[in-house]
């Protein structure tokens, strides 16, 4: 088989596998791994895909944001499955961090319908209409500069608001999450400085993710798989992602 040939078939192989390594390919096609090696290299070049440790995954895209009052209506049934594993997490004195995101905003519906004996703290505007008023909620609203498109408050007042709070349990969006490189990414710098603080002061982290947040990469990494105590989906997730969630001892929810 001709080099091009050996390489147009690992593309093939990428796109139904999502993932080759390089011991695997060299006993396919019966060459070294260090050609296996080179092939890699040269479709990285190419942009046909990502080199990663001992192999290649398909090349990711970066992620496009849409406002927050669209985004709500995006993939509800994945988001609503989300939702409810994320309220079963949530007991009476619990003291629970909503970030900004669509599927948090189902989780305060669940709220309102079963109330819980909790505290919620949130920089979402939308949450904090719903949920005041509440008779079991204690409320904990973050201020701070409002960005209307994200419906959300961030900048320096609100990261010295949350840096003064202990949380029990924080549930968090994200745009990207890539597990071969171990990071969560965000589209804005800003935001992604504020779920940093907001890990920072919470005994466990939740990731609330959908499956095709696992194929795609945002702008600014803000964090790390590791800072992760649980992934909250929609569904299976295939074998190498779970592999290696539970080699960084990642609870699967």
């Amino acid at each position: 088989m001709f080099a091009e040939e050996r390489r147009r078939e690992i593309v093939r192989l990428l796109s139904e596998n999502k993932k080759v390594t390089v011991k695997e390919l060299s006993k396919l096609f019966q060459v070294s791994e260090v050609i296996i090696r080179k092939d890699l290299n040269k479709l990285e070049e190419e942009n046909c895909l990502e080199r990663t440790h001992g192999g290649a995954i398909l090349k990711r895209k970066i992620a496009v944001e849409s406002p927050i009052n669209l985004r709500k209506f995006e993939g509800v049934g994945s988001k609503n499955k989300i939702a409810e594993k994320v309220y079963d997490e949530i007991v009476d004195n619990d003291v629970v961090f909503l970030d900004t995101s669509s599927i948090n905003l189902l989780v305060a519906s669940l709220i309102i319908e079963k109330p819980k004996k909790i505290t919620v703290i949130t920089n979402m505007l939308q949450i904090i209409k719903m949920l005041a008023g509440l008779k079991d909620i204690n409320l904990i609203s973050i201020g701070g500069s409002y960005e209307i498109e994200h419906d959300y408050f961030i900048g320096g007042i609100a990261v010295d608001a949350i840096k003064k709070l202990n949380v029990d349990k924080l549930f968090m969006g994200a745009a990207g999450i890539n597990v071969f490189k171990e990071t969560i990414s965000d589209n804005s710098v800003e935001d992604g400085f504020l779920k940093k603080t907001m890990m920072e002061i919470s005994k466990k982290v939740y990731l609330l993710a959908e499956l095709r947040k696992f194929e795609v990469d945002a702008l600014y990494n803000f964090g790390s798989i590791k800072d992760i105590d649980a992934i909250v989906v929609d569904g299976g997730l295939e074998k190498n992602i779970i592999e290696i969630l539970h080699k960084n001892k990642i609870d699967i929810i």
